[in-house]
């Protein structure tokens, strides 16, 4: 009598169907971003997206490569709303607003991103130990161009753009950056697209009044917004 033959069944940990890249950056994101670098492991990764470490490491390489490739497409996905929010005829008021509502979008879609490249801001790890520190640097550069254009066009009061664009990072950082911790004190669940609005509505005032030319000041025309 022949043997039954049985379906081959899948071995522990593998998936049928490859998890797309993108949903192992999600999920490694939020295990960064609530765990720190130095305490996240690979295998924390790789079970929660139902594979094994080394198909993890066959994808990424490293730990530190994983880490370094979420942070980066954070960095340049925040330097590249930057860049969208403005123009050569931009009204800066305007553009401010813009860049505040999509920046904010953006850390209030994807929950973690906020807390995980503060972690990095402060406690200076391996992303910032590489090419990454030349990437926070352009992003920033990329900010105090915008905000000096609009100082020499009148429509923003005159400062140092430097400290002015790091106050900007700090209003829309620090409020992603230490939930869930802060959400009993807020009363709203954040991550809603009603909590998002609200914190939008509120990250728009706060950043005009830190940017806005005071009634009075003189404004000046034909600012050339620099470009790096």
């Amino acid at each position: 009598m022949p043997a039954t033959t049985h379906p081959m069944t899948r071995k522990a940990g593998r998936p049928r169907i490859a998890v797309p890249r993108a949903r192992l950056v999600e999920i490694a994101r939020r295990i960064f971003a609530d765990n720190g670098y130095h305490n996240t492991t690979l295998d924390q990764v790789a079970e929660q997206a139902g594979i094994r470490r080394a198909s993890l490491l066959h994808r990424f390489g490293s730990k530190a490569n994983l880490y370094r490739e979420l942070l980066d497409q954070v960095v340049g996905d925040l330097r590249n709303l930057v860049r969208s929010a403005f123009g050569p005829q931009a009204d800066f008021l305007e553009a401010l607003d813009v860049l505040g509502g999509r920046v904010v979008d953006y850390l209030g879609g994807r929950p973690g991103v906020g807390r995980m490249l503060l972690r990095e801001l402060v406690d200076g790890g391996p992303y910032l130990e590489g090419a990454g520190i030349q990437a926070v640097q352009d992003t920033l550069e990329v900010t105090t161009a915008f905000l000096a254009s609009g100082m020499s066009d009148g429509a923003f009061r005159e400062q140092d753009p430097r400290q002015l664009a790091l106050t900007i990072v700090g209003i829309h950082l620090y409020y992603f950056a230490t939930l869930p911790s802060t959400g009993a004190f807020i009363g709203a669940e954040a991550y809603t697209a009603e909590g998002v609005a609200v914190r939008k509505a509120a990250v728009l005032a706060h950043v005009r009044s830190v940017c806005e030319a005071r009634p009075g000041e003189e404004r000046r025309t034909g600012a050339v917004i620099g470009r790096h």
